[in-house]
């Protein structure tokens, strides 16, 4: 009887401890860099796709699958996609999609090659595409 309120004497001093300690670590982080959670939850920028050389399965550009792309990607180069990309997608050549893919958003590619269990929520559009990726357009 008398170990098991030492180890449950045990156990809540370290809860707190715990506790205690987050609450510091929060609180510092807060006023070293002066921004609101929100403001620190979201990075939004264009990224350009360079060949990669090390990957020999794959032509082009891969988005691995735990990629999670938003915005717009653009690339000159095949693209073969195994992650989340939401917003555009421009290629002048193709674009393959696993079956782990998830896209929505716009698709402008030559070529458009999907296998079974990728999901696509995409508009569709041949290259050249009438309209510029959005960061273009300005």
């Amino acid at each position: 009887m008398i170990t098991e309120t030492w180890l449950i004497i045990a156990g809540v001093v370290a809860m707190t401890i715990i506790v205690v300690d987050g609450k510091r670590k929060k609180q510092k982080g807060l006023s070293t860099e002066q921004k609101s959670p929100q403001a620190q939850s979201r990075v939004e920028q264009e990224v350009t796709l360079a060949p990669l050389a090390l990957c020999p399965p794959f032509v082009g550009s891969h988005i691995g699958v735990k990629t999670q792309l938003i915005g717009v990607v653009i690339a000159d180069e095949p693209m073969t996609i195994s992650g989340a990309a939401s917003g555009e997608v421009y290629t002048t050549h193709g674009v393959t999609l696993t079956s782990l893919a998830y896209v929505e958003g716009r698709i402008t590619a030559r070529y458009l090659e999907c296998h079974e269990g990728a999901v696509v929520s995409a508009v569709v559009e041949p290259y050249p595409a009438k309209q510029k990726p959005a960061k273009e357009r300005a």
